[in-house]
């Protein structure tokens, strides 16, 4: 959105040189990737971007926010492909409430975890912990962290190129700090929102005072966050307690009443937070989402190419594998549905 950005720099509020200088090198670093991505050269982020200036650091540490991963981890091709709607839209009560209410009429069967899946037959058959069920089709919206753990077996075993795009699309970690505080510690001219840059630390970016609101929330991405998460919630707090100290001044970290943190890597249903296509490995979505026999479908943030790591891309994908097991199925989906998906793009 169009509010005020800060930036505090080696003990220091940035000036709006910095910022300028700093939206200059970021534009400079996006086009070099996308070039690349136009030439047809599947290589790394970092590859393709100037890694000596001032602000490489803070472009990479944006790039393991938005793609959970490194820039030496993911493929130009994953920016130059990425529709950039320039809306992310916070909300009051959260993004898992939305889903929530927007699923609400759709019946759901918890705790039945799918654990084999035997497709070879007239009838594919998921076996789960409560029993088997037995369909003429299947779509597959797990993520490719699920995949690739084998956590559920196919039989017959998929065929290598869907294990290729698997692994070609590995999920990588972006978790949050939030942090709750009992009164407004940060004062009406408060940027809301704020990297800091460091010389010797991660470099780091706060969201401050969301809705008017008492709480920040810090953002960690790629090797940082994996690490960070396994050095447990008092390593995430007490790190964004100090930083925004600094920031803000040392009374800060004292009216801290409570704090949530996120742990995507470790999740076992999840196993990370959205997919990142590999260096060399930029053409694997499409694959991905490729049905097996008219049998097997595939959907999820992973398999969409141009709305990756996102809900919306998620949602699109089940509208767009909702379409091919119709058709496989010689039927129609009705209009309404081709609204729906085009409302969320």
């Amino acid at each position: 959105g169009p509010y005020r950005r800060g930036l505090w720099i080696d003990g220091r509020w940035g000036t709006d040189a910095d910022r300028e200088s700093y939206e200059a090198s970021w534009d400079k670093h996006y086009a070099a990737a996308n070039e690349a991505a136009r030439q047809g050269r599947d290589i790394a982020v970092a590859d393709a971007t100037d890694r000596e200036g001032p602000w490489t650091g803070l472009f990479d540490y944006w790039t393991s926010i938005a793609t959970a991963v490194d820039p030496d981890q993911v493929s130009v091709m994953d920016s130059f492909h990425y529709d950039d709607t320039e809306e992310n839209w916070p909300l009051r009560d959260g993004f898992g409430a939305l889903i929530g209410r927007f699923g609400a009429d759709q019946q759901a069967v918890l705790n039945a975890a799918v654990e084999r899946i035997d497709w070879g037959g007239p009838e594919v058959r998921l076996h789960t912990k409560k029993g088997t069920i037995r369909a003429r089709r299947a779509l597959v919206t797990v993520s490719t962290g699920v995949l690739g753990a084998g956590d559920i077996r196919f039989d017959p075993a998929l065929p290598a190129a869907k294990l290729a795009a698997i692994e070609g699309l590995p999920l990588g970690t972006h978790n949050r700090i939030g942090l709750a505080f009992d009164r407004d510690c940060f004062g009406s001219d408060a940027p809301k929102g704020v990297a800091m840059i460091s010389e010797g630390e991660e470099t780091i970016a706060f969201g401050i005072r969301p809705f008017d609101q008492n709480y920040a929330v810090a953002y960690t991405g790629g090797r940082f966050a994996v690490w960070l998460e396994r050095a447990g919630v008092a390593a995430a707090v007490d790190l964004a307690r100090e930083r925004l100290g600094k920031m803000f001044g040392s009374d800060v970290p004292k009216h801290v009443t409570r704090h949530i943190v996120t742990a995507w890597h470790g999740d076992p249903w999840i196993r990370g937070s959205y997919s990142a296509a590999l260096p060399g490995q930029g053409h694997q979505r499409a694959e991905l989402a490729r049905p097996l026999e008219d049998r097997l479908f595939f959907g999820g943030e992973a398999t969409s190419i141009d709305s990756h790591a996102t809900a919306h891309g998620a949602y699109k994908s089940g509208i767009r594998a909702a379409r091919e097991v119709a058709a496989s199925l010689g039927r129609a989906l009705p209009a309404s549905l081709d609204i729906a998906a085009a409302s969320v793009a």
